[in-house]
C-alpha cells in the first residue's frame, strides 16, 4: 500500500509538470478559473437575482469550491483510463494509480483556489476563522477527497466497458448543480421538493463545508459528515468489488 501511495504521488508530480510545461499561464489559469467562476456567480446571484442570504459570497464559497472539485474531477477523469490505454496495456500499471494521479492534480488545484479565496475573505474581515471551524474543515476536506477518489475510480473503471458513461456523467453533473444547495440554501426549497435535496448524494459533501465555515453548527456537521462517510464506504465497496471481479476483463475492454 505504501509503495502504491508513493508511486501515485510521483506520477502526480510528473503529470502536473507535463500538464503545465511550456504554458507560462497554465497553472495560473487552472487556479483562476474557479476563482473567477466564484466572483461571477456571486455577482449574478447576489446583485441580479437578489438572493437574500446573509454574507452571500461566503455562503457561495463554501458550496461552490467543493462542487467545483467534484464536477471537474467527474467530468475530466471518468475517461482517463480509456485515454491511457497504451500505458495500461504496455506497462500493465494498475488502473487505480492513473486515477489517483489525476485526482491529486485536481485536488491540489481545489486546495490552492479555496485557500486563496479564504485568505482574501479573512484579510477583508469578512471571515472569522476560529479554531473550531478549522478543526472541522480538515476532516471535511479529507472525506471530500475520498469521495471523489472512490467515485471517479468506479466511473473510470466501468467507462472501459460502457463508453456512454462519460456522456451520462456530464449530463448528470449539469443537472445536479441545480438540485444541490450550492448557490441557494435548502430552506428556500418548497417542503414537497425537499426529498430531492435529501436523496442527492452530493448534498452532505456541500453541507459539511457550510456547517463548518459558514453557519457553524457542530450537530448538523456531524449528521452530514456521517451521511458522507456512509456514501464513501458504499462507493469504496462497489469500487473494490468491481476491480476484483472484472479486472481481467478490464484489460480486454479498455
Amino acid at each position: 500500500m505504501k509503495e502504491k501511495i508513493r508511486l501515485i504521488l510521483v506520477l502526480a508530480y510528473f503529470h502536473m509538470r507535463s500538464r503545465y510545461r511550456k504554458t507560462w499561464a497554465g497553472f495560473i489559469w487552472v487556479i483562476a478559473s474557479p476563482i473567477l467562476t466564484f466572483i461571477v456567480q456571486a455577482l449574478i446571484f447576489k446583485s441580479i437575482l437578489k438572493i437574500t442570504i446573509q454574507d452571500y459570497p461566503f455562503f457561495l464559497l463554501t458550496g461552490l469550491m467543493p462542487w467545483f472539485f467534484i464536477s471537474q474531477s467527474f467530468n475530466s477523469i471518468t475517461s482517463c483510463l480509456v485515454n491511457s490505454r497504451d500505458m495500461l496495456l504496455g506497462v500493465k500499471i494498475h488502473p487505480i494509480l492513473i486515477v489517483g494521479t489525476q485526482v491529486i492534480d485536481q485536488f491540489f488545484n481545489f486546495l490552492v483556489a479555496f485557500a486563496v479565496i479564504l485568505v482574501a475573505l479573512f484579510l477583508s474581515h469578512s471571515l472569522d476563522l476560529s479554531a473550531a471551524k478549522i478543526l472541522l474543515i480538515l476532516p471535511s476536506v479529507l472525506i471530500l477527497f475520498l469521495f471523489v477518489f472512490s467515485s471517479v475510480s468506479l466511473l473510470a473503471f466501468w467507462h472501459a466497458f460502457y463508453r456512454d458513461i462519460q456522456f451520462i456523467v456530464q449530463f448528470l453533473m449539469n443537472l445536479t448543480f441545480f438540485i444541490t444547495p450550492i448557490f441557494y440554501s435548502g430552506d428556500l426549497i418548497a417542503p414537497k421538493y425537499q426529498w430531492i435535496i435529501s436523496i442527492n448524494p452530493f448534498t452532505p459533501f456541500v453541507k459539511i463545508f457550510q456547517n463548518s465555515l459558514y453557519n457553524y453548527n457542530l450537530n448538523e456537521w456531524l449528521i452530514n459528515f456521517s451521511k458522507a462517510l456512509v456514501i464513501v464506504l458504499i462507493v469504496f465497496i462497489l469500487t473494490s468489488l468491481s476491480y476484483l471481479k472484472k479486472q481481467k476483463e478490464f484489460y480486454i475492454n479498455v
